[in-house]
């Protein structure tokens, strides 16, 4: 293509030169072209613009081309991934509400470390829909329900106890840490649905502000492999408060009194 290119513009160009000399020496003037110099000049120059404006359009389609066969080859290097982006805690609560009423087999969630302070309304709304719908979720009997936590005040006792409360003979499933929080490494925490999905975030309160706090969803076969078996790691090590019927009282009854008396790791 490209040496067919250069044989048109050398043609145009030999022909220009030409019919110029042949002007300038006179050697037409007693030919029919004689009179027909103006617009054969124009002809040519019309061919010209005209073959640049074609070689143009060929470039650009060439890069068209280009840029979508590149937009593709990266699609298929990524064949599987789906990834959603949240930046406001709302936001990422509403879908995690929505994923989880579309789960179908199990729910993995680990709520390590302290609880951010909700910034607005919404976000605090959000969070409580959340947790309204644990129990509705565990009242599935084809649904496990999986937490892990750690609990550094009071607060986060009580509502692991209200989650208890809501979904006894159900499939809801806790187990928790005994953590030290003081001065504590930053947790990610994440929660793995049906083994196909992971959602991910870390709080930065107390560290940096919560403005810029960013949160992942994650559909890739490996990358939640990772997640799933991090999680049944996790789970293995951790201390059971509740499997299904089975509800651990007493070991409720020790934290919450190493709470208020100041021993418990969490203080």
């Amino acid at each position: 293509m490209e040496r067919l290119d250069k044989i048109i513009m050398a043609f145009i160009a030999i022909l220009s030169i030409l019919i110029s000399v042949l002007h300038f020496l006179g050697a037409l003037e007693n030919t029919w072209l004689a009179d027909r110099i103006p617009a054969l000049t124009l002809l040519v120059i019309g061919s010209l613009a005209g073959y640049l404006i074609l070689e143009r359009r060929n470039k650009l389609d060439k890069i068209e081309r280009d840029i979508l066969e590149g937009i593709s080859r990266t699609i298929t290097s990524l064949d599987g991934v789906e990834i959603k982006t949240f930046d406001d805690r709302e936001k990422v609560y509403e879908y995690v509400v929505k994923r989880m009423g579309e789960a179908q087999r199990s729910i993995d969630d680990l709520t390590f470390g302290f609880e951010t302070p909700h910034k607005t309304p919404a976000h605090e709304l959000a969070y409580n829909k959340y947790l309204e719908i644990i129990p509705k979720i565990c009242a599935k009997n084809n649904i496990s329900y999986r937490e892990v936590m750690t609990f550094p005040t009071i607060e986060q006792l009580e509502r692991a106890e209200a989650k208890i409360s809501q979904t006894k003979n159900q499939g809801y499933h806790l187990a928790y840490y005994d953590a030290f929080h003081q001065d504590m490494i930053p947790t990610l925490n994440f929660m793995v649905i049906d083994s196909v999905e992971v959602i991910l975030g870390f709080y930065r309160h107390p560290y940096l502000p919560t403005e810029d706090e960013f949160h992942l969803a994650i559909r890739h076969p490996e990358v939640v492999r990772l997640f799933w078996d991090y999680y049944n790691t996790i789970w293995q090590g951790a201390k059971i408060i509740k499997d299904k019927d089975y509800i651990k009282k007493e070991e409720l009854q020790r934290i919450r009194q190493d709470l208020e008396s100041g021993d418990h790791p969490g203080k």
